[in-house]
C-alpha cells in the first residue's frame, strides 16, 4: 500500500499529492468518492494512491467531512515528503514519525502553511485528522517506527448524553495559536436586512430570491443552489403564506469533476421558508418570470447566464459583489446610522453564511417554543412543518411585524 517515492526520482520535484472528487454510482444512488492521488505538474499525469482507503473508511460520513479530512491529510505528506524532502529524507510513508506530524502542526498553527494562520479550534481540528491518519497507518502494519498498541483512547460526553469514545493525540508539544477576539460577523442588524435585499434585486437579481431563502429560511449556500422549481411547496399564491422546500443533494453539475466537496447538503430535511411583509411571493414570481423564460434540462431553481444551474462558487462571487456595493451605499448614505453601519460592516468578516446566522438568532429571539425552534430550524419533518405554517404560531407573526417596523423606519 505505501508508495516509495524513490520511484519518482527524476521528476520528484514536479510530483505532488492531491485529492479529487469522482462521482460514482448510479442516478438513484449517486455519491461522490474522494480519491488520493500523485499529480506529475509538468505533465498532467495522476496516478490513484492506494491511501485513498483511509478516506473510504468513513464511508458513512457525508462527502464535504471526507474532503475536509483530505484538506489536512494531502498538504501534510506534501509537507514531509516534497517540501522538506531534504530535512527528513522520507523515502516511502512507513518511515513517519509522530515528530514529523508535531511539525507540521506547529508549521500550520502560525500560519506557514495555507493561505492564512488559522484559529485554535482549527488546529486542534487538523491535529484529530493527523490522528486517525497515523492510527489507521499503524492499524495496517505500514508504519515502521509506530505500532498500534502506542495509541491510547480516551472518552467524552456529546450533547445528547451520548459517551463518545476517541483516539488521543500522540503529537507531543503541539503549539496552538493564541486568538484573541473573533472578528466574525455571525448575523446581520436586523434593520438591514430587507434593505441588503433589496439591493440584491437591483444589483444581483439572479440570487436575491437565494437571500430571501438564507434569511429567512436558513439555507446554506450550498442547499440553496441545490433547490429545484420541483422541491417548493407553495404555501398560497407564490409563497404569500410561506413554503416548504425539499432539501436534498441535487447532482446539477456533474460536469464539474471535482467540486472538493462543495455544492453539498449537510442535512436532507423539509425547510420552512418565512413570508415576510408580501417579498416573497415578488421574489419568487420574478425570479421565475426572469430566469426560467427558457426551460433548463435540470429543473435548477437558480442558473447562470449560460441557463446552467449555478455553481457555489458562483454565488459566491455575487454575493460578494453585492456586500461591496451594499457597503458603499450605506458609506454614502445622509444617515448618520446607516454611516455608521458601513463601518462595521466593513470591519467584520462575514459572506454567505450570515443569512444562515440572521434566522438563526431571529427565530432564537422571538420563540421560547421548543417546537417552533426545532421546525423552523428544519429538524422536524414535512407533516410538522405543513402543521406549523398553517397554524397561529407566535414567532412568524413576530418575526413578520418587526421586519415591517424596522422596514418602515430605516426607508423614512
Amino acid at each position: 500500500m505505501i508508495i516509495n517515492i524513490d520511484n519518482y526520482k527524476e521528476s520528484r520535484s514536479n510530483i505532488r499529492f492531491i485529492h479529487k472528487s469522482v462521482l460514482e454510482g448510479n442516478e438513484n444512488t449517486e455519491q461522490y468518492r474522494v480519491i488520493l492521488m500523485l499529480e506529475n505538474k509538468k505533465t498532467g499525469i495522476k496516478i490513484p494512491h492506494p491511501l485513498t482507503e483511509f478516506f473510504s473508511s468513513f464511508s458513512s460520513l457525508r462527502h464535504g467531512s471526507i474532503v475536509k479530512k483530505a484538506y489536512v491529510v494531502v498538504p501534510f505528506l506534501n509537507y514531509v515528503i516534497f517540501d522538506n524532502r531534504n530535512t527528513y529524507g522520507i523515502k516511502t510513508l512507513s518511515d513517519l514519525t509522530f515528530e514529523h506530524g508535531t511539525d507540521y502542526l506547529n508549521e500550520y498553527a502560525e500560519g506557514n502553511i495555507g493561505r492564512k494562520a488559522p484559529k485554535k479550534k482549527t488546529v486542534k481540528g487538523a491535529e484529530r485528522v493527523l490522528t486517525e491518519f497515523y492510527f489507521f497507518l499503524a492499524q495496517k502494519g505500514l508504519l515502521n517506527n509506530i505500532k498500534k498498541e502506542q495509541f491510547s483512547t480516551s472518552t467524552y460526553v456529546d450533547k445528547t448524553s451520548k459517551t463518545i469514545e476517541y483516539i488521543k493525540s500522540p503529537f507531543k508539544g503541539v503549539k496552538y495559536p493564541n486568538n484573541k477576539g473573533n472578528n466574525q460577523l455571525k448575523s446581520i442588524p436586523y434593520d438591514l436586512i430587507l434593505p441588503f435585499i433589496e439591493m440584491a434585486v437591483l444589483e444581483t437579481p439572479d440570487i436575491a430570491l437565494g437571500i430571501y431563502f438564507q434569511a429567512f429560511g436558513g439555507l446554506r449556500v450550498s442547499e440553496v443552489i441545490n433547490t429545484s422549481i420541483n422541491a417548493i411547496e407553495l404555501i398560497g399564491g407564490n409563497g404569500q403564506s410561506g413554503m416548504i422546500i425539499d432539501v436534498k443533494r441535487r447532482h446539477f453539475r456533474k460536469d464539474i469533476s471535482n467540486n472538493n466537496g462543495k455544492g453539498g447538503v449537510k442535512k436532507p430535511r423539509s425547510q420552512l421558508i418565512i413570508p415576510v411583509i408580501d417579498m416573497l411571493p415578488y421574489l419568487y414570481k420574478r425570479h421565475l418570470a426572469e430566469y426560467h423564460k427558457k426551460i433548463n434540462k435540470k429543473d435548477a431553481l437558480f442558473v447562470d447566464k449560460n441557463n446552467n444551474p449555478m455553481t457555489e462558487k458562483s454565488y459566491r462571487r455575487r454575493f460578494n459583489r453585492l456586500k461591496k456595493i451594499f457597503i458603499k451605499c450605506l458609506e454614502n448614505n445622509n444617515n448618520p446610522t446607516l454611516k455608521t453601519y458601513s463601518l462595521y460592516l466593513t470591519s467584520k468578516k462575514w459572506s454567505t453564511h450570515i443569512g444562515r446566522g440572521t434566522f438563526s438568532k431571529l427565530i432564537a429571539d422571538y420563540t421560547n417554543n421548543p417546537t417552533e425552534l426545532a421546525i423552523l430550524r428544519g429538524d422536524s419533518g414535512y407533516e410538522s412543518a405543513l402543521t406549523y405554517i398553517q397554524g397561529s404560531f407566535g414567532v412568524k407573526e413576530a418575526i413578520n411585524k418587526i421586519m415591517d417596523n424596522l422596514y418602515s423606519e430605516i426607508v423614512n
